[in-house]
């Protein structure tokens, strides 16, 4: 092993398949504090034969940081053989130097002997210090430490989460699942608009916006419906992942889905939820938000049945509400999709009255008395504005307990950028914005709410 400063730098990242977006995260985190990390998906080249090239990755590096896991500790293949040639090396180091330190990302147990005699970070915990505490093992200064993605602060307290652990407990959370939760599986609005701007010549600059390009689309086609079914048929070529598999353990609709709550509320127009729920053994219900008259005609004619028009319907965790506000996918007409629709959208919702079935009262009744978590949402998209707008609007009357959207942090909106922000989001939205990366927001409440139930179900 060489002793350069750039040879210093270089830490090779070690992962099962199931575990990548944890890797990546990582990855990151070690990039931002001026580190040389070497991870496949990042770091191969094309045409590179990928065996030699992480023997070589590993042999290089000054450091070989493991991601153990409950998927990686009984996983048999390649992670088993990086792990015995980065053991390999360490017998090469002397005993006073560290090489191999080892993160576990989820509670597991760990069966190799060699691993055991070293000690272990937990990162799961709190991701934050267990950046902390693997950046100290490379002899990272404290002021580096700062760089870090993971280093936001976060709003978070612990009465903060000890109050939203007991919303969910008392099954008084009702989520708000936006586009950049399904991006993992189908294409972004602003890639879907782009397609559209080349296939039918779209000639403005803002391409980009999917509400303007399904509007042109609408016109020249002199058919409003265009868009819309043409929009469908892309999404039911989509096929759902199994939630069950480890893999998809820590995405936003798996974790929504162990949460046992009876309403879901979406502004995507596909079923990843309804499938998320499914996979849990949950039979759910779906409803589209009936939000202009046309809409209620076809429903009424096609007679679709919804379990909302009894007043007295309640959702249960076993068969929870899974409530398409911006329209399903097996039912064009009521997507939200043009720019006319956006608009026709927002009027409607404004001059709702009690007898409207475009809100049911067990939705309404949620809005009042349930904590409101928005996952899946940017304030750098126009649609995402509008959507928070047009949900802050119905929820200032009612005024819920807890209402939140959790915020990926950048570099870009730290500061006097995100105090700006954090005030600009309460007053037009009615939200507070929780600055949280959201996959380790997840990861986090996944784990929190894990030992708050053993706590609960201990003292009974």
């Amino acid at each position: 092993m060489g002793t350069s400063q750039d040879q210093n730098l270089k830490v090779f990242i070690s992962y099962a398949r199931e575990d990548a977006e944890a890797a990546n995260r990582l990855y990151n985190d070690m990039k931002m504090a001026g580190l040389d990390p070497w991870l496949d998906t990042q770091s191969l080249l094309g045409g590179q034969n990928w065996k030699i090239a992480i023997r070589g990755a590993i042999k290089n590096s000054r450091y070989f940081v493991p991601l153990l896991s409950s998927n990686s500790v009984e996983k048999v293949g390649y992670i088993q053989k990086e792990l015995k040639e980065a053991l390999e090396v360490l017998d090469e180091f002397p005993q006073s130097k560290i090489f191999v330190i080892p993160v576990r990302i989820n509670e597991c147990k760990i069966n190799d002997e060699k691993l055991k005699e070293l000690h272990i970070i937990d990162l799961f915990l709190n991701w934050k210090d267990g950046i902390e505490k693997i950046l100290r093992s490379m002899g990272i200064e404290d002021n580096r430490l700062e760089k870090t993605s993971s280093q936001v602060s976060s709003t978070y307290q612990y009465d903060e989460w000890d109050e939203i652990l007991h919303y969910i407990h008392e099954k008084r959370c009702c989520p708000f699942i936006g586009p950049e939760a399904n991006v993992r599986w189908i294409p972004t609005n602003s890639n879907i608009a782009i397609k559209w701007a080349e296939e039918h010549g779209y000639p403005f600059e803002d391409l980009n916006q999917l509400p303007q390009v399904a509007q042109y689309l609408a016109i020249i086609k002199d058919n409003e419906m265009y868009p819309k079914k043409y929009l469908g048929k892309i999404l039911e070529a989509i096929r759902a992942p199994d939630f069950a598999l480890p893999e998809y353990e820590n995405t936003v609709f798996a974790v929504l889905a162990d949460l046992n709550l009876p309403i879901y509320i979406t502004t995507n127009y596909d079923h990843l939820m309804e499938e998320a729920l499914k996979s849990k053994g949950k039979a759910p219900n779906t409803e589209f938000c009936r939000w202009n008259q046309p809409i209620i005609e076809y429903a009424r004619r096609a007679q679709i049945p919804f379990a909302s028009d009894d007043r007295n319907y309640v959702p249960t965790p076993a068969n929870p509400l899974v409530f398409h506000l911006y329209g399903d996918m097996d039912h064009p007409i009521s997507m939200v999709l043009t720019e006319q629709d956006y608009i026709d959208f927002m009027l409607n919702m404004n001059n709702l009255n009690e007898n409207s079935v475009a809100l049911p009262t067990v939705v309404r009744r949620s809005f009042a008395t349930s904590s409101q978590f928005f996952m899946g949402y940017t304030l750098n998209d126009i649609n995402s504005r509008i959507i928070l707008r047009s949900i802050g609007n119905l929820l200032i009357t009612v005024e819920p307990p807890l209402s939140i959207a959790i915020m990926s942090p950048t570099d870009k909106n730290r500061g006097q950028v995100q105090k700006y922000l954090d005030t600009y989001t309460k007053s037009m939205f009615k939200l507070n914005i929780y600055w949280y990366d959201l996959f380790m927001f997840l990861v986090e409440l996944r784990n929190r709410l894990n030992t708050f139930r053993k706590k609960r179900s201990m003292s009974l």
